[in-house]
């Protein structure tokens, strides 16, 4: 009785496997994406699109324009050097 459930579980495995052997043979060869790389580069292209949509570069600049930040002494927010702050005080 065991020989035959081990010999059914063999076929199922070899079967399944000669199977997927097949489908790749099918496609070219080329493995399929898993689907959390599928979901990785997903997010990338939306980012990407997203940024491109902004304007902005991929080193997270607006168009490679920089700008130097003071700290406001009245109220400590970050500014642009050279501006007033919004608070006024600063």
């Amino acid at each position: 009785m065991l020989t035959k459930v081990l010999f059914t579980v063999a076929a199922v495995v070899i079967v399944w496997w000669l199977f997927k052997a097949f489908q790749r043979h099918q496609a070219g060869g080329v493995p399929r994406q898993r689907p959390h790389e599928r979901a990785a580069e997903a997010a990338r292209a939306a980012v990407r699109a997203r940024m491109t949509e902004r304007g902005e570069t991929a080193d997270g600049g607006q168009g490679g324009k920089v700008e130097d930040l003071e700290q406001c002494p009245a109220c400590g927010t970050w500014k642009p050097a050279g501006e007033k702050c919004g608070c006024g005080r600063g």
